[in-house]
């Protein structure tokens, strides 16, 4: 703690530090730490969330990360839950060829005795399951939206360079910022790893390596997120259909585009089966916590968000729902703090993480350093992970869980 040794307990998945520390006063603190990660169980029935969440290491020791709604602490501290947004800067170190991606803007990327090192920096705050960190065998091809937005697409070196819908993110880019204005951050771009799953995160959306993830449909419903859940995010996930919901509207109107048919179309097809999505999952506000983002939390929401705009008679009314939703972010953003969250708190009825007035600036930067072991160690054995986590930030003491 700012230089000098501090002690700890560690409690299952809680740490505390043991400092005195003073109200609104700043101070560093550093982790240095080794080990395997493990993933976590999901709370989920999802076939794409048979892995788990966190960090997952393949067979071939590529590593990746899937953490919606928790799985970030499976791999470094943090207050893993979605309302504690953090800066972010990546140091990533692995043997040559191959590279480790994370959000944000590639600001070095270097290589020297046989390891390649790419730095990354996160410049705008994000939730920890917005997070993300591959190390594989990649290549990076680099495109540009038509309004100027710089993409990358990193894909496995032996595969193909834009690899099934990939190469669309120009396009969903140009498109969503039709409908709901300019987009919110200063990048993007697409990660493909070994697994079934999607996720938007915050500037590097990871897609799993087949077809359905790697599809134009998807490419759209996750850079959508960029505005509904990476820059405006639930304070719990009681509240994550109104990400999904909105995602999944755009990705209707996308769909109804392609196909040449209506977009009331496109929601009656929808309504057809979405009663018994809640009948077997719950309503998308009160779903059952074993069974995290099952489908109705995806198709019913969306249908409401035909309502507004039917009224309307355009889509447009969706761009004012994004400049309110983008001011109520503005009024949600607070000072980082430490609360003491179960890993069972992602439901309704778990501990709720109210946001108050802050500034990004307030907000603590975590600078992470990663290496992980060779990829070409023996069959069998397993990736490890070294890592130094430094957030300098105002800190409160932890409340007894």
């Amino acid at each position: 703690m700012d230089g000098a040794a501090a002690g700890h307990d560690v409690d299952g998945t809680h740490l505390t530090i043991r400092h005195p520390v003073k109200k609104d006063r700043q101070y560093t603190l550093a982790l240095t730490y080794a080990g395997t990660p493990r993933t976590a169980p999901a709370p989920s029935t999802r076939s794409d969330f048979t892995q788990g969440v966190g960090w997952s290491i393949s067979d071939d020791h590529e590593t990746s990360t899937l953490q919606e709604p928790y799985g970030a602490f499976t791999w470094y501290a943090v207050n893993d839950q979605p309302s504690d947004k953090a800066l972010y800067d990546f140091t990533l170190t692995v043997d040559a060829p191959w590279q480790g991606v994370a959000n944000g803007e590639s600001t070095k990327s270097t290589e020297a005795g046989g390891r390649t090192t790419n730095r990354w920096h996160l410049a705008e705050p994000a939730s920890s399951y917005l997070v993300t960190v591959a190390f594989g065998d990649y290549r990076r091809t680099d495109l540009k939206s038509a309004g100027g937005v710089p993409i990358q697409v990193w894909a496995p070196a032996d595969g193909e360079a834009l690899p099934g819908g990939t190469g669309t993110a120009p396009a969903a880019i140009d498109w969503l910022e039709k409908i709901l204005g300019p987009y919110p951050f200063d990048t993007f771009g697409i990660v493909v790893v070994d697994n079934d799953s999607g996720m938007e995160t915050q500037t590097m959306v990871t897609l799993g390596d087949t077809d359905y993830s790697l599809s134009p449909e998807v490419v759209v419903h996750e850079a959508a997120h960029h505005w509904y859940g990476d820059t405006v995010t639930p304070a719990d996930w009681s509240d994550v259909w109104m990400n999904e919901g909105m995602a999944m509207y755009l990705q209707g109107m996308w769909e109804a585009e392609q196909e040449g048919v209506p977009v009331a179309d496109k929601m009656d097809q929808w309504a057809d089966f979405e009663a018994s999505l809640r009948a077997s999952a719950g309503p998308p506000a009160a779903y059952d916590p074993k069974q995290f983002g099952d489908g109705n939390i995806y198709y019913g929401p969306a249908l409401m968000w035909q309502e507004p705009a039917r009224a309307a008679r355009r889509p447009e009314v969706l761009r004012g729902a994004a400049r309110v939703a983008g001011r109520a972010g503005e009024r949600q953003r607070r000072p980082p703090g430490v609360l003491g969250l179960d890993r069972e708190d992602h439901g309704r009825g778990g501990s709720r993480a109210s946001s108050t007035p802050g500034c990004w600036a307030s907000r603590p930067r975590a600078r992470l350093t990663a290496l992980p072991s060779s990829p070409s160690a023996p069959t069998g054995t397993r990736s490890s992970l070294r890592g130094c986590a430094c957030a300098p930030s105002p800190l409160r003491p932890v409340p007894s869980p």
